[in-house]
C-alpha cells in the first residue's frame, strides 16, 4: 500500500502544535523574497518536471536526495541560504533540532495551472538506488482543486491533511486545476529511525490524515 498514516508521531504533532507559528515564519520569508524557483526554468529537467512557476523554500537540505540535476545548483552560496532561512524561521528550526532524523525541511509552491509531473524520487526506481527516506506531506495551504496522484490512488488537498509515502520507490504527481496557490510543508526522513510506519491505501487509512 502506497500511504502510511504519521499523525501519531511525535515529530508530527510537535509540528501541528506550532502551525501557526511556522505559517507566520514562512510567510515572513516569503515578503523577504527568499522563496525561490528550485530551477532555472530554461533546463530540459524543468520542462518534463514542473509547468508553472514552482516556489522552493529550503530550511534544512541533504544533497544526497538530490538528483545530478539538482545537484548542478548546488553550491556553498546555496547552503548559505539555507542557513539564512533558517534564521528566518526559529520554530522551524527547533523542531529540526529537536528531531535529527529529519533529513529535509523545505516548503513547495504550485500556482493555478501548474503542474508537478509523474516523477519518483531521488533515492529509488529511476535512479537506481534503496529508498532510505520517507516524505511526508503538511497541508495548510490547500489552494483550490489541487489533487495529489499517488500509483493509482488520488486525494485532492484539504487544510490540515498530512500523509506519508515513499518519495523515491511510488510514481508520483500534482496537478493544480483551481484559481489559488497550494502551499505544502515536506519533511524528508532517515526512514529506519521513524515512529511505527503503518501502510494503508487512501482509503482505508485516511480518517486519520486529518487533525
Amino acid at each position: 500500500m502506497p500511504f502510511y498514516d504519521p499523525s501519531s508521531w511525535k515529530l508530527v504533532q510537535a509540528v501541528q502544535e506550532n502551525k501557526e507559528q511556522i505559517l507566520k515564519e514562512f510567510h515572513k520569508c516569503v515578503e523577504l523574497e527568499l522563496i525561490k524557483e528550485k530551477f532555472n526554468a530554461t533546463t530540459s529537467f524543468d520542462e518534463k518536471l514542473y509547468k508553472g512557476y514552482v516556489g522552493f523554500l529550503g530550511i534544512k537540505m541533504d544533497v544526497d536526495l538530490w538528483s545530478p540535476e539538482e545537484k548542478k545548483v548546488y553550491s556553498e552560496e546555496l547552503q548559505h541560504q539555507f542557513d539564512l532561512n533558517r534564521q528566518s524561521c526559529p520554530t522551524a528550526s527547533s523542531i529540526i533540532d529537536q528531531f535529527p532524523y529529519i533529513r529535509q525541511f523545505f516548503w513547495n509552491t504550485l500556482p493555478p495551472g501548474g503542474q508537478i509531473r509523474p516523477h519518483y524520487g531521488v533515492n529509488g526506481k529511476i535512479w537506481g538506488k534503496t529508498p532510505d527516506h520517507a516524505r511526508i506531506q503538511f497541508c495548510w495551504e490547500p489552494g483550490e482543486q489541487c489533487t495529489f496522484f499517488l500509483q493509482d490512488e488520488c486525494i485532492e488537498y484539504k487544510e490540515n491533511l498530512c500523509f506519508g509515502f515513499h518519495d523515491g520507490m511510488d510514481l508520483h504527481w500534482v496537478k493544480n486545476e483551481g484559481s489559488l496557490m497550494r502551499t505544502v510543508l515536506i519533511l524528508d526522513l532517515w526512514e529506519n529511525q521513524c515512529e511505527n510506519i503503518r501502510w494503508g491505501s487512501m482509503e482505508t487509512v485516511k480518517g486519520n490524515f486529518t487533525f
